[in-house]
């Protein structure tokens, strides 16, 4: 059986557990970070899962597992996966050893870098997309990053591959008593707009009292939530639950009423994929979220989409939702729907496994 070697600056369970479905290669996960703190002591001493400190650890580790085909490191992780991306290029150059790469950034590397700096990721990427077989982006914003430096369509191809969806058997609709549940899971930044939700919510709880907020995560904005709790005297309607282990995540979109989350668009990132989203609408509950970066192209169904930085769209449409039950089921529906159709990581990692095998025919 050929091996693949997948090359990450940090691995999490929602991208590692699915590795399981490859049936056709022995695949080999080669990190540096477990940072997001949600893999089992059990998982992070499962021999695939190979962990590497430098650059030359990394080089070192390949020489000896020997694999047939590389998956290499997302190119615009400058500058601390630059050494990572040479490595690879330069196991591949030595050895005659095929690599492929996914793209996740969407932002313009002269709006993310700067429009003089930008000229070394550019180069980089088109150094390395040069003598890559495949280059796989996950949004549009990265096609258009691919194509701005002359990577040709026929190297480029759409796959869900890194973030290959969702445990679909894990991740579903469960039976409760009906609630007013809100759920925010996701890092406590402003990236993720959690201040014009809790901004939104004075707007909720003043329509529905009942309404609650439970926020899974954490992050540099976590005292200001707390302090704000407090201050307007919410310690019963918000919890903040903290990190949490991805096997704990399915109960709570199952028992929520609607998952919201407001990324906001800033210079350096937009939300590439938005994993949380599939997540839940694969449990059938409805998704509030914002048009930043890739969401639009995920969440075509089961989803309400507000513009960014607006507490009050975000309001509306909570209002909206927590009243209108047909709307509310229509949307839990839809959304399960979509999330069994086009985001099923089993389903997904076969139509992966097979653009490989192929890869490695030529």
């Amino acid at each position: 059986m050929a091996k693949l070697a997948i090359i990450s600056t940090i691995v999490r369970n929602d991208l590692q557990e699915p590795l399981r479905h490859f049936k056709q290669l022995e695949v080999y996960h080669f990190y540096q970070q477990a940072s997001y703190n949600d893999m089992t002591h059990e998982q992070l001493r499962d021999p695939r899962l190979i962990h590497f400190a430098t650059p030359v650890d990394l080089f070192v580790k390949l020489r000896r597992l020997k694999p047939d085909i590389i998956q290499g490191n997302e190119p615009y992780t400058f500058p601390w996966g630059f050494g990572n991306i040479c490595t690879v290029y330069l196991y591949s150059l030595l050895t005659g050893t095929p690599y492929f790469f996914p793209m996740l950034e969407n932002r313009p590397p002269e709006i993310k870098f700067g429009k003089f700096l930008s000229i070394i990721p550019k180069f980089i990427l088109k150094t390395y997309a040069r003598k890559a077989r495949l280059i796989i982006p996950l949004n549009d914003g990265a096609v258009r990053n691919l194509k701005s430096i002359g990577v040709p369509e026929s190297k480029i191809k759409r796959l869900m591959w890194g973030c290959w969806g969702v445990d679909t058997t894990q991740f579903k609709p469960k039976q409760h008593t009906p609630t007013k549940k809100i759920l925010f899971v996701g890092t406590l930044d402003d990236r993720k707009g959690i201040s014009y939700l809790l901004e939104a919510m004075e707007d909720v709880f003043a329509r529905h009292p009942d309404a609650t907020l439970d926020i899974i995560g954490d992050g540099p904005l976590k005292t200001d939530i707390l302090n704000t709790m407090k201050k307007k005297k919410w310690e019963t309607k918000v919890r903040v639950l903290g990190v949490m282990k991805h096997k704990d995540l399915p109960r709570h979109f199952q028992q929520a009423t609607l998952t919201v989350t407001p990324s906001i668009t800033t210079k350096r990132w937009a939300e590439q994929v938005g994993m949380v989203n599939l997540q839940s609408l694969s449990c059938g509950t409805p998704v509030i979220s914002t048009t930043s970066g890739a969401i639009p192209e995920y969440c075509t169904k089961g989803s309400v989409l507000v513009r960014e930085k607006s507490s009050s769209a975000l309001a509306e449409a909570m209002n909206r939702l927590l009243t209108n039950k047909q709307l509310h089921h229509q949307l839990s529906a839809e959304g399960r729907s979509h999330a069994t159709e086009m985001f099923d990581a089993s389903r997904n990692i076969k139509i992966c496994e097979q653009y490989v095998l192929k890869l490695l025919k030529r």
